[in-house]
C-alpha cells in the first residue's frame, strides 16, 4: 500500500511564518508612529506660526511695534505674547523680527530654529514654508 504525502505546514514552519509577520508589523507601527508624532508637532508649529502672523498684522496695523522674544515674552506694545511652540520643535526657540516694521513698512518674523526641518516665514500677506528637504513641511 502506498503512503500518502501530507498536505499542509509543520507547527515549526507556522510559529516561524507568524514570528516574521509580528516582526514586519512591528517595524511598520513604529516608523508610522515617529511619523504621526512628527507631522503632529509640525502642524502645531505651523499653526502657532500662522496665529502669530495675525497677530503682528494687528500690532502693526494698529501702530504697533514688533518685537522679537522668545515663547512668553511681549511682542507688542499690548497683552500679547509668543506662542509656546510644541517641545519636540525645541526647547529654546526664539522669534526672530527683520526689519524693525517701525522703521519699514515690510517685515517677516521666523523662528531661530527650524521644526524637524520645516521652518515658516511669515509677513503681513502669509505664511511660507522654508524647508531644509522636500516635503519637511508636509
Amino acid at each position: 500500500m502506498r503512503k500518502k504525502a501530507k498536505k499542509g505546514f509543520t507547527l515549526i514552519e507556522l510559529i516561524i511564518i507568524v514570528a516574521i509577520i509580528g516582526l514586519v508589523a512591528a517595524v511598520i507601527l513604529a516608523a508610522w508612529g515617529v511619523s504621526s508624532q512628527r507631522k503632529a508637532a509640525v502642524s502645531a508649529y505651523k499653526s502657532s506660526m500662522n496665529s502669530l502672523q495675525t497677530a503682528m498684522e494687528l500690532c502693526t496695523g494698529t501702530g504697533g511695534t514688533v518685537f522679537s522674544g522668545v515663547s512668553g515674552t511681549p511682542m507688542c506694545g499690548g497683552s500679547e505674547r509668543y506662542p509656546e511652540l510644541p517641545k519636540k520643535c525645541g526647547s529654546s526657540v526664539s522669534f526672530v523680527v527683520s526689519p524693525n516694521p517701525a522703521m519699514e513698512s515690510s517685515w517677516s518674523i521666523t523662528t531661530s530654529t527650524d521644526c524637524y526641518g520645516c521652518r515658516l516665514v511669515c509677513d503681513v500677506a502669509s505664511c511660507s514654508a522654508v524647508e531644509t528637504a522636500a516635503g519637511d513641511c508636509f
